[in-house]
């Protein structure tokens, strides 16, 4: 038996990871471009690969959705991490606002992810949900603690209306200001007797 005969199925593993993250950085891209709505079909054409190397890595979309949206969530939620040990409550609050809406904004598929009328199949997997509600309510109330915010809101108030926010941004046409209408509901988000200042709202 030659060397030859010994040794193909080390390199398929090898050609299989390697396509595999070739359909994953395809799939990154066309998912930012077009969110949901990019097909399997154009993420294997990108990838230069078969239809068939993407079924065997990813049998579904919303199967390979669910691992593209999870490592932008679990990026977004390491630097809302660095945010909260690096700033004031104010500032850590609402810079990671403000970073949230822009990388939606930036990302067709993590604005799908926030958008509560996308196909439950085809948004942020549920433990990531669950890890992002932890890190907004956590941030919330230290901000609110701090006097930042209104009292009155709670963790579901505020992701829905960052989920509203994301959703105005992208619908907001072509010659409106990126993170305009996310700034004005960031804003009404503070007490009365609280002044905005343009350091709490930059990142």
């Amino acid at each position: 038996m030659t060397s030859d005969s010994r040794d193909p199925r080390p390199q398929l593993r090898a050609d299989a990871a390697r396509n595999r993250a070739r359909v994953l950085v395809a799939a990154e891209e066309l998912f930012a471009e077009q969110g949901v709505h990019a097909q399997l079909l154009d993420i294997a054409k990108r990838a230069g690969v078969g239809a068939g190397t993407v079924h065997r890595h990813f049998p579904t979309k919303e199967a390979l959705f669910a691992e593209v949206i999870a490592a932008r969530t679990t990026e977004l939620l390491d630097q809302a991490a660095t945010l909260a040990a690096d700033r004031s409550p104010a500032q850590a609050f609402f810079a990671f606002w403000t970073l949230a809406v822009e990388q939606a904004h930036r990302n067709a598929a993590l604005c799908d992810a926030f958008t509560p009328g996308t196909a439950q199949q085809l948004r942020m997997p549920e433990t990531l949900r669950a890890r992002f509600e932890r890190t907004l309510a956590d941030m919330l109330k230290a901000a609110q603690a701090a006097g930042v915010v209104r009292a009155d809101l709670n963790a579901n108030d505020v992701m829905a209306l960052l989920s509203a926010s994301v959703l105005a941004d992208q619908r907001r046409g072509p010659g409106g200001q990126p993170g305009r209408l996310a700034g004005i509901v960031a804003d009404a988000l503070r007490p009365t007797t609280q002044p905005s200042t343009a350091s709490e709202a930059t990142t």
